[in-house]
């Protein structure tokens, strides 16, 4: 009992300090009203002193806070909310293109986000490793691999701000990581084991896509819920590129160049 009295305390602490913060208004102003009435009660005028001195001190103290705490603590989480929000919004943008691909490979509207684990089953069943990725130039083992990659550094990008969020945007986030870790595991696995379906893919991809859902759910609801949230891409005939592969191959060729060339006389 004691627990969950301190737990709710810990929880609504403000809502407990504002409204005793109106008590203490409403004790000074009752009796700053009847200050010239006569005493009705026997005590009635000491009482009466007695609340207005621990009502007007009471007040002051709670200006001081909101002042001095609350308005400035409020400016300082705005001004983190829309640092935050770029951030969050490449992982979403991230989920957003899986999703997409995921969508349009089981036959479902595209916009559909997250995908249900009905669908996500469908797509990898359909899906290969070597198959195409819908709307990008690459396969779908190398499309995942890059998507887990840009995540990774999204991520690290959050990290240093971890120790000053809100505890619900934390286990929100760390959710999202876990899932992650998952999906990138199953790759990984894959990939060793030279697997050539995706069907193990099916629940860690669920997975990821529906934490990042809470995330979308809590950027739109309490971190700067005023600036734009990313929407899924239109459907159009545009193609997305794995940089990392085009990296990849560039650097080979590169590499291939300079090692056959003669060497000088």
């Amino acid at each position: 009992m004691k627990k969950t009295l301190l737990t709710r305390l810990r929880t609504h602490h403000r809502t407990v300090i504002n409204w005793i913060g109106w008590f203490s208004a409403t004790c000074v102003t009752v009796r700053t009203a009847f200050l010239g009435v006569e005493e009705v009660v026997p005590l009635g005028a000491e009482l009466g002193e007695l609340l207005y001195d621990a009502g007007l001190a009471y007040l002051t103290a709670w200006l001081f806070h909101q002042l001095v705490i609350v308005l400035p603590e409020a400016i300082r989480a705005d001004r983190l909310a829309r640092v935050l929000a770029p951030r969050v919004d490449a992982l979403i943008e991230l989920g957003y293109q899986i999703a997409e691909g995921v969508n349009r490979t089981a036959g479902v509207d595209s916009a559909a986000f997250p995908p249900d684990l009905g669908t996500a089953k469908r797509a990898v069943e359909k899906a290969a490793p070597d198959s195409s990725f819908p709307g990008w130039g690459d396969n779908w083992s190398g499309v995942l691999l890059h998507i887990t990659r840009r995540a990774e550094d999204a991520r690290r990008g959050l990290k240093p701000f971890y120790p000053v969020l809100d505890q619900t945007l934390l286990e929100v986030l760390e959710s999202e990581e876990r899932e992650a870790e998952k999906l990138a595991f199953a790759l990984r696995a894959g990939k060793i084991l030279r697997r050539e379906h995706l069907r193990d893919l099916a629940s860690p991809l669920h997975g990821w896509l529906a934490a990042l859902d809470q995330l979308l759910n809590m950027r739109r609801s309490t971190l700067a819920a005023e600036v734009q949230v990313p929407r899924m891409r239109p459907k159009d005939n545009s193609v997305l590129m794995n940089l990392d592969q085009i990296e990849s191959d560039f650097n080979r060729l590169f590499f291939n160049v300079q090692t056959d060339k003669p060497d000088a006389p």
